[in-house]
């Protein structure tokens, strides 16, 4: 018997278990819907948390497979390839703990795929190295304890990825120095060190490392990222930080180094950033200028033009 769960007037129908029907077995209030698959229907399949079998139908000119919310363990993706319009696949919220992708190597036109907020262990990213146009990969909010940055060398044109929320300890980023990327999120993993290298002369506006336990960083790769407006770099072990760096990064916005074991921060190199902000230190953090300990009664002329503009709290 059929079981109807929720009907997308845009895309698709979906059944909860068995077979999907023939049109004479369905109510007259949907059977216009079925009409635009008779020709060509392309079917997801899946299995629910309750061993229900589960079924999505596309149109094939889909532009966009959206399953989220539907308590999936398993995703049968090797139907995609017959939706050769398909630009985006987005998978949220399901108990997954893995995914085969090797089904999208013919998805050439796809420039988003977000797998975030699910419960993958682990993911080969290695079918993606055919989407040229790929531009958002999202894996944010899993278990993922390693990834091979490797398979997605050749993705020229990816611009964002999210790694946050995940159980990274360490993560080699050499696989994206050839990449046009303009965001990374790594917050809120394990992450203890990491080489920057990889990003230099980049074109990135966005660099998230909040939530790690890294101790230490080398900021000098960041020099020569000319676009670079925002670093989050608060909830870490920082002693101190060396700010000369950015002092060429004159597009910067923001930056954020709370609650971290920051003691003191000389600011001079901060004065040419002319886009600045804001800039977060914890309260107790004592901030210097030429060697002087700043207050606001006595400032300098030149670090008074930039407190000004982005400071945010009283500086005893």
């Amino acid at each position: 018997m059929l079981q109807t769960l929720s009907i997308d007037s845009k895309t698709n129908l979906l059944w909860s278990e068995g077979e999907l029907p023939a049109k004479d077995d369905l109510p007259l209030g949907i059977r216009h819907y079925y009409d635009r698959f008779t020709k060509s229907p392309v079917y997801i399949k899946g299995t629910t948390m309750d061993e229900m079998s589960w079924y999505k139908v596309y149109d094939i000119t889909t532009l966009q497979i959206n399953i989220s919310h539907s308590n999936l363990i398993s995703i049968d993706l090797s139907e995609t390839k017959e939706l050769v319009n398909l630009r985006s696949i987005i998978i949220e919220n399901n108990p997954l703990g893995e995914l085969d992708l090797s089904g999208l190597t013919e998805n050439i036109n796809i420039q988003e795929i977000s797998l975030a907020h699910n419960s993958l262990t682990s993911i080969d990213l290695s079918p993606l190295d055919s989407l040229v146009s790929l531009a958002h990969l999202r894996l944010s909010s899993n278990n993922l304890s390693e990834i091979k940055l490797k398979s997605i060398k050749k993705n020229l044109n990816l611009q964002y990825l999210d790694l946050d929320e995940n159980n990274f300890k360490e993560i080699d980023l050499k696989p994206l120095e050839k990449l046009n990327l303009k965001g990374l999120k790594l917050g809120e993993n394990s992450i203890e060190e990491i080489d920057l290298k990889p990003l230099s002369n980049s074109n990135l506006l966005t660099l998230e490392l909040s939530g790690n336990n890294l101790e230490k960083i080398d900021l000098n790769p960041l020099s020569s990222c000319s676009e670079l407006e925002k670093i989050e770099l608060n909830n870490n072990k920082f002693k101190e930080i060396d700010l000369a760096p950015l002092g060429f990064c004159q597009k910067l916005q923001r930056l954020d180094f709370r609650e971290n074991e920051i003691q003191e921060v000389t600011l001079n190199p901060l004065i040419n950033c002319n886009n600045l902000q804001q800039v977060d230190f914890d309260n107790h953090v004592a901030l210097y200028w030429e060697g002087e300990l700043i207050s606001q009664e006595v400032m300098p002329v030149g670090l008074k033009r930039l407190y000004d503009r982005i400071w945010k709290k009283q500086v005893d």
